[in-house]
């Protein structure tokens, strides 16, 4: 699931995305079928104030702009995901817990329902509304979720009377465009298309993205409130990261091609007070023929964006090297929050980091 290093001596990254997202495809169900399969979801009980949201990874996080707080929703326990041990029939292995960061405590919200647990979803929040938009998500190794739930600040609810919905997705990609007041949904398997929801529909766009951007492992989103410009980054296109902006109904590169940051899973957000986007970590792996698995490489390097060109930033303090955390900008506080992922040699992390565009820090 994770991009590969351009070598001799490895296979292609897209080989593997392609084989998951096939056997996902051949496997996909309904959310009613889903939804039994895997209902009631182990919801953890509400921890005391002060305590971090145990470690995951592929979880997503958003800020609620209106009360000012970041949301932590889902992920995966194992950075391979978990297999249904069998012993607890109907529960599943994923994250279903719902969080609330406020720049000085972790909170786990006690809700009255919530989506099944999950990884690889997708979540933006609607500005708009002031819900959280949630979609897809990987339900077992085998099966993905075609299910929308909107979060108030209070509870989830389910939105289920649609004509149609993009249908099963793993790692979809995101964004809510304040411009349009829709929220766009991109990929997220074997699929080049583009939808938007408007809170009460989904409606498939004319725009078809171009390769390889296929799923949010290997490409993430912003939006970019001082140009006004949906902007996707991709790690890794035969070693290459590419920069694109959607431009009327066409995402096209911008002059980004040629500068060498490849990796994946990594996460952006946009710093609204300084105009500029901010990429932390993700990893490189390498195909072992030998293991017959990949072995990854994270990073700990810190980059922005102006609109022109990407920079290295150094930091005398980053975040341990990691892939598949989860970044927000919080308004309210100029910083830019990140949480958990996979560290080094696979450990599972579940620390919380802020950058204020100098440093960072550990809270």
């Amino acid at each position: 699931m994770i991009p590969v290093k351009n070598s001799p001596n490895c296979r292609p990254w897209f080989i593997f995305l392609i084989f998951f997202s096939l056997i996902l495809v051949n496997c996909s169900q309904s959310t009613e079928e889903l939804s039994k399969a895997l209902l009631p979801t182990a919801v953890p009980p509400p921890s005391p104030a002060n305590s971090a949201p145990p470690a995951r990874v592929y979880h997503m996080m958003v800020y609620d702009s209106t009360r000012q707080v970041t949301i932590l929703f889902g992920g995966s326990p194992a950075v391979d995901g978990v297999e249904d041990s069998g012993e607890d029939e109907g529960v599943s292995p994923y994250f279903s817990d719902t969080w609330e960061y406020n720049g000085e405590t972790w909170r786990q919200i006690d809700v009255a329902s919530s989506p099944p647990g999950r990884y690889g979803h997708g979540m933006a929040y609607d500005d708009s509304r002031g819900v959280v938009v949630l979609y897809g998500g990987i339900a077992s190794p085998t099966r993905r979720y075609a299910d929308t739930w909107e979060y108030n600040g209070t509870t989830w609810l389910l939105k289920d009377n649609f004509a149609q919905t993009p249908g099963g997705r793993e790692f979809p990609i995101m964004i809510f465009d304040p411009s349009q007041q829709v929220t766009f949904l991109l990929v997220g398997g074997m699929v080049d298309d583009m939808w938007a929801y408007d809170g009460e529909s989904w409606q498939e766009t004319p725009i078809h993205v171009p390769p390889p951007i296929r799923s949010a492992i290997t490409a993430r989103p912003v939006f970019d409130s001082t140009r006004q410009v949906i902007l996707f980054h991709e790690g890794n296109d035969g070693g290459w990261g590419d920069t694109l902006e959607l431009i009327g109904n066409q995402l096209e590169y911008v002059a980004t091609r040629g500068d060498k940051f490849a990796r994946g899973v990594f996460d952006l957000a946009f710093d609204k007070r300084r105009g500029v986007t901010v990429l932390f970590g993700g990893a490189v792996c390498e195909w072992q023929e030998a293991e017959s698995n990949f072995h990854c490489d994270p990073l700990n390097d810190t980059w922005e964006y102006d609109g022109n060109v990407w920079r290295l930033v150094e930091v005398a303090v980053p975040p341990p090297a990691r892939y598949g955390h989860s970044m927000v900008y919080d308004a309210a506080r100029g910083v830019v929050v990140l949480f958990g992922g996979v560290g080094s040699d696979g450990h599972m992390l579940n620390d919380t980091w802020e950058y204020n565009g100098v440093s960072w820090v550990e809270r």
